[in-house]
């Protein structure tokens, strides 16, 4: 007679589910309401971060309501995860084998954006502020697949933050919750490719023909993410170019903020206004320092009391932008 492989448990894989299962439900029925103030919590973070990091509210940045991971999905991804825990144990540490119990997005219109709502983020995650990343093995549990995409061709960037939660009982031990940052067109095809390549409810698996196809597409995507970056920038910079004054009104503005994609100036009048990346980029573009289409971080140009001349424009939301005609006090 054949034997039935048994895991660490001490189970069959028969009579594992069902003491899998009865754990999460467990898990669910203490934890949802938590989860759900975490939730809440990371998506008003996001705000924050957003606020940060566009302040003029001129990128196209979308925060996703929070989800909590589905009861079924959970138990299928914690079956390969359970080796090695007791049966007496498995309660008590369900919980610590997914990080992603409770999920927030941000998306974007390119790649440019995003970084620069990732350095917001690790900005504020880093102030010594209420909300941390969590750690693992020592280090910020964060992945940056933007920066090193996948062999998937996936692009996005994951953090596990921790959200000041107190539990049922008072205790505060934080809840986990994982924020990803991405543009629309990589969340689409995550989600395609998610939903029809891995989660196929007969069971198959995607052959190489499928992993090669999805990765075409992400790179494509990328490539389209790029060129619509380019576009965005050449109409931003025309659009600052045609909309200035003659360089005899300029005036003399000092520097009281920098951002990577903006600096609050300060006029001799007292208003106060922004300057784009955009007509930076313009100015140096024109100056000959960059080229055209080079991405630029304002606080690599600018610094925090330096004057300069400038612009002043009124927008038709009455706020203030300055348009910078050079780098330096003189002339």
């Amino acid at each position: 007679m054949g034997t039935r492989c048994r895991n660490a448990l001490g189970l069959s894989d028969n009579s594992l589910m069902p003491k899998l299962e009865e754990a999460v439900a467990a898990l669910y029925s203490k934890k949802k309401s938590s989860w759900s103030r975490a939730g809440d919590l990371a998506k008003d973070f996001l705000r924050e971060v957003v606020m940060g990091a566009d302040p003029a509210g001129e990128y196209g940045y979308s925060i996703s309501e929070p989800r909590i991971k589905n009861q079924e999905r959970a138990i299928t991804k914690l079956r390969a995860r359970v080796d090695g825990i007791r049966e007496e144990d498995l309660a008590q540490k369900v919980e610590s084998l997914i990080s992603d119990w409770v999920g927030v997005k941000l998306t974007c219109n390119n790649t440019d954006e995003a970084k620069v709502a990732i350095a917001k983020l690790r900005s504020l995650c880093q102030s010594g502020k209420n909300i941390t990343f969590a750690q693992k093995r020592g280090k910020d549990d964060v992945v940056d697949y933007i920066a090193q995409p996948k062999e998937s061709g996936y692009r996005a960037f994951h953090a596990v933050l921790v959200m000041p939660v107190l539990a049922p009982d008072g205790e505060f031990p934080g809840v986990k919750v994982e924020v990803q940052i991405k543009t629309r067109l990589q969340d689409a095809w995550g989600e395609l490719t998610h939903e029809n390549f891995y989660k196929n409810s007969d069971g198959s698996e995607p052959t190489a023909f499928h992993n090669a196809l999805a990765k075409t597409m992400a790179d494509l995507l990328a490539s389209v993410d790029e060129l619509a970056q380019k576009v965005a920038d050449d109409i931003k910079a025309q659009n600052a170019r045609a909309i200035a004054q003659p360089r005899s009104k300029a005036e003399l503005v000092t520097v009281v903020r920098v951002e990577p994609t903006f600096a609050l100036v300060s006029a001799e009048d007292g208003r106060q206004g922004l300057i784009r990346a955009s007509y930076l980029r313009a100015l140096l573009a024109e100056e000959k320092t960059i080229n055209p289409d080079e991405y630029i971080s304002v606080d690599d140009h600018l610094e925090m009391g330096a004057k300069l001349w400038a612009l002043r424009e009124a927008a038709e939301n009455e706020k203030l932008y300055f348009n910078p005609t050079s780098l330096g006090a003189d002339r």
